[in-house]
């Protein structure tokens, strides 16, 4: 979180008031943030769909707000893939898309969903100030269900693939247009690089 922390600050004299993250797996970078900046208690919004994870993510911080839901393409319900594994680095590669990797466990659950638009208002802000996407491959449906709500963000940090690891999934070429059309620009990005290409990188976007 130390690049998302350092982005803010270049960006704004004043600190935020409010973080969102969108797959958390155990609220953890969310607590990062909210500890950096100060931020209350019922100003730290997580999203997750995994059962085994939204327990745990109970447990370490029970006061923050926390939404048992996944973000998508519409409200509803749909199959996710909840890995359950104790290893929680293989439990956070759960996802709402099917790996191409065909060795890769699989546990699929229904779960409810919701679009980012329906979760901005579930929530109220008028305005979200740090908002945290990692959902394993669905970046882009995630981004476009907030429809124009996304202008109500200041600054994201996504995790973004550019080899498709899920089936018929975007990458970031297709990320970075749909951003840039809402008047986003990138202003950091750390790649994670296998063998002779990119795979992934984390991206901080400010509008």
């Amino acid at each position: 979180m130390k690049p998302f922390i350092e982005q803010w600050n270049i960006a704004y004299n004043i600190p935020p008031k409010n973080v969102l993250e969108i797959g958390s797996r155990d609220g953890n970078d969310a607590h990062e943030l909210k500890m950096e900046f100060d931020i209350p208690d019922d100003k730290v919004y997580i999203v997750e769909p995994h059962p085994h994870c939204i327990d745990y993510t109970r447990s370490l911080h029970p006061t923050y707000p926390i939404y048992e839901m996944a973000v998508s393409s519409q409200d509803g319900t749909a199959k996710f893939n909840a890995v359950f594994n104790p290893d929680l680095g293989t439990l956070g590669m759960s996802s709402l898309m099917s790996r191409t990797d065909e060795s890769f466990p699989e546990n699929w659950i229904e779960v409810k969903t919701v679009t980012g638009k329906s979760l901005m208002q579930l929530i109220g802000e008028e305005e979200y100030d740090l908002v945290k996407i990692d959902v394993e491959g669905h970046t882009y449906e995630v981004l476009e269900s907030f429809g124009d709500d996304i202008t109500k963000i200041k600054m994201m940090h996504l995790e973004v693939e550019h080899y498709p690891f899920w089936k018929d999934q975007k990458l970031y070429d297709d990320v970075r247009a749909l951003l840039e059309r809402y008047g986003f620009h990138e202003c950091y990005r750390f790649d994670y690089v296998y063998r002779e290409g990119q795979v992934q990188s984390d991206v901080i976007w400010k509008r």
